[in-house]
């Protein structure tokens, strides 16, 4: 019962609202992925699971895929989706094949009641101010490691301060 008490709040915090008023947030990119708006939300260590989110952007002339990520907090790490089914239930499951499809010339955005990044088994809590790695792994790029700040609200673009390149 307690892990179900556990997963709801998991849930309702994924699902939560977001503000465009934060102010941190981390972009690394090169001419053709780049990878912004990274964070997660603040958990107790308590609650075995977290999701990050982020926007990731190809402007090649080529799709991409998102391979898989890691997470040194995290036992395992899978690239999950929210979906509703024809009752209105909400469903949360690993994409198809644990891997990311990213268009080209497109911005997929990894966010609360949809993609996101799901960490597994998290060892520690994860508190507002934090910063996380996440290593991203994909299939005609080089693996790209970014900070994920973890805060109450989603980072968007136009509050970026920190704009490291890769």
């Amino acid at each position: 019962m307690k892990k179900f008490v556990y997963f709801v709040l998991l849930l309702l915090l994924m699902i939560g609202c977001s503000s465009p008023n934060s102010v941190t947030t981390n972009e690394q990119s090169n001419e053709e992925l780049m990878v912004m708006n990274v964070w997660g939300r603040p958990l107790p260590v308590e609650v075995e699971n977290g999701a990050f989110y982020m926007d990731l952007a190809n402007h090649s002339n080529s799709d991409e895929t998102l391979l898989s990520a890691d997470i040194t907090q995290c036992t395992e790490v899978q690239i999950h989706e929210m979906s509703i089914d024809d009752l209105g239930v909400m469903h949360m499951q690993e994409v198809a094949n644990g891997r990311l499809s990213l268009p080209a010339q497109e911005t997929v955005h990894l966010k609360p009641g949809g993609l996101h990044i799901m960490c597994l088994g998290k060892s520690t809590a994860f508190e507002v101010g934090d910063e996380i790695s996440v290593t991203l792994h994909f299939a005609n790029h080089d693996n790209v490691v970014v900070t994920a700040v973890i805060q109450e609200e989603a980072i968007t673009s136009e509050h970026n301060m920190d704009h490291s390149n890769h």
